[in-house]
């Protein structure tokens, strides 16, 4: 589903006396996106859905290199550790950030860097993913051109690290060297999806329940046909409407009894039949 994070979604949190960092003042959300400003001090933006200790994570996003040391980042760390933003390794995360002109992927032990390959002004996006169960190369960036995917594949960079066994989260943050004082200088998150095992996290499925014994008093609250949807009384009126935390609003019509339907927003290519060319992405050199 992915955002473009002009408010906070539902599946994020701020971690603001955490991090001593606060909304509005050293981040916050706008037209642009989310934004930091001033030094980076541990994440204050974090996922409050948690990922069990062999799921998959794919983390997809876009920054506004507005400047030579905008750097944004991401980490990986255990649900029961406070992440540490560092420019190197660190035992509390395994982080994806921009280090200047250098994407880097900083573990708790070793690292490693794309070289000098960002200028700026310019948008990039990074599909970052973390495989706990891969015998080597747990963690892969692609660094992309552009806003999206489809941009030119700039590099490849992966570590062979894991967290430790356990549940795990993943956090935001940026640093954004001398930009207390300037809007121009915010560094900001333009675009955000986050997958796990394949699946976006914001994703939730439902079941239609039709209960013959649902029904209202002749002039009552629900006296028009009604039905059950996951234990809440609906009216039966040809169509369900779901709105989610995010403000996001789906339409599912001719609904039968006991039919499963999810809350991802559908295309009209979908509703009409047409199948979309699927994404490809590369893929790496097996392990040894």
């Amino acid at each position: 589903m992915g955002t473009t994070l002009h408010s906070i979604p539902c599946w994020l949190s701020l971690y603001q006396e955490q991090t001593g960092k606060f909304i509005n003042k050293d981040f916050g959300f706008d037209d642009h996106g989310l934004w930091f400003i001033g030094d980076a001090e541990g994440y204050p933006v974090q996922t409050n859905v948690e990922f069990d200790t062999n799921d998959v994570a794919e983390v997809i996003f876009t920054v506004d290199h507005n400047y030579s040391c905008s750097d944004q980042g991401i980490c990986f760390f255990k649900s029961d550790v406070i992440p540490e933003w560092q420019w190197g390794t660190d035992s509390s995360r395994i982080a994806f950030q921009i280090n200047c002109p250098e994407p880097f992927i900083y573990g708790t032990s070793g690292d490693v860097s794309a070289g000098e390959i960002l200028n700026y002004p310019s948008f990039y996006t990074f599909r970052v993913v973390y495989d706990p169960n891969a015998s080597c190369d747990n963690v892969i960036a692609y660094i992309y051109a552009g806003q999206g995917t489809d941009g030119e594949l700039l590099s490849t960079i992966a570590l062979s690290e894991v967290l430790p066994s356990g549940s795990y989260r993943i956090g935001l943050s940026a640093d954004s060297d001398g930009g207390e004082d300037s809007d121009d200088l915010k560094a900001y998150f333009t675009y955000l999806s986050i997958l796990r095992n394949g699946v976006d996290i914001a994703y939730e499925e439902y079941t239609l329940e039709l209960d013959p014994a649902n029904r209202a008093s002749e002039g009552g609250e629900g006296s028009l046909d009604t039905a059950l949807l996951n234990g809440h009384s609906i009216q039966r009126t040809g169509y369900i409407g779901l709105t989610d935390c995010s403000g996001g609003f789906k339409v599912q019509l001719n609904v039968p009894d006991g039919t499963t339907f999810n809350n991802q927003a559908q295309s009209l290519g979908d509703v009409v039949g047409i199948v979309a060319t699927p994404t490809s992405y590369p893929t790496t050199t097996p392990c040894p």
